[in-house]
């Protein structure tokens, strides 16, 4: 397996996420039962924000030679962040939304470990 294409492909998903976060919040935390108002716009955005870094970071990285595994660990660990506050949100987000979340950031935590590992 190219573990480099592995973690390109890991940032395009970040950049993606990112800039649907930037550019319309309302509508990803509509589709988490949110009404996507004031400082939920403001946290929404600041998570896209941490994306696009993460991404940017970690495609510059790899562009330049780099093994760029830092910032596909650094990824991996705001995964599991993301992973762990979503099963701490699971009253306000319902069992099957929670989970499937949670399931999806913490897939991403374990791809982005192993890519890393094997980035070194």
């Amino acid at each position: 397996m190219d573990y480099r294409q592995l973690a390109r492909f890991l940032a395009a998903g970040r950049i993606v996420v990112g800039l649907a976060a930037l550019v319309v919040p309302a509508a990803g935390l509509r589709s988490l039962g949110a009404d996507g108002t004031g400082g939920a716009k403001l946290i929404t955005r600041a998570f896209g924000g941490r994306e696009l870094v993460l991404a940017a970071g970690t495609l510059r990285a790899l562009d330049n030679d780099a093994t760029g595994d830092h910032w596909v660990r650094a990824g991996a660990a705001a995964d599991v962040v993301d992973a762990v506050a979503t099963i701490m949100a699971i009253r306000a987000l319902g069992w099957p939304r929670a989970i499937g979340l949670a399931s999806v950031a913490g897939a991403a935590a374990a791809i982005g470990f192993r890519a890393a590992d094997r980035l070194e």
